[in-house]
């Protein structure tokens, strides 16, 4: 019995630093766009950000739930992007 209470202990225990880690560290993984702050106020910033190029593709689903998307992005930043379309 005492066993069981030390596992129980150990579980909610890393459950619980877990629980307050990952908050801490999920955001780490995404890349962002280097921006400014040209104002703020308490939990609200204005920010002020460089031009950025963004790359848009249409797309049609086929009979398996497929549309090419990932492969024509796959093609536009390997270099395969003579043909471009910007969208104002």
């Amino acid at each position: 019995m005492k066993q069981r209470m030390i596992y129980l202990a150990a579980t909610v225990g890393v459950v619980g630093i877990g629980m307050v880690a990952w908050p801490m560290t999920a955001r780490a993984g995404y890349a962002s766009a280097d921006y400014k702050v040209i104002e703020s106020d308490g939990n609200i910033e204005i920010r002020e950000y460089p031009d950025l190029m963004l790359a848009a593709t249409d797309s049609q689903m086929d009979s398996q739930g497929r549309d090419g998307s990932f492969m024509r992005l796959f093609r536009y930043i390997s270099g395969a992007n003579e043909v471009a379309r910007i969208r104002g």
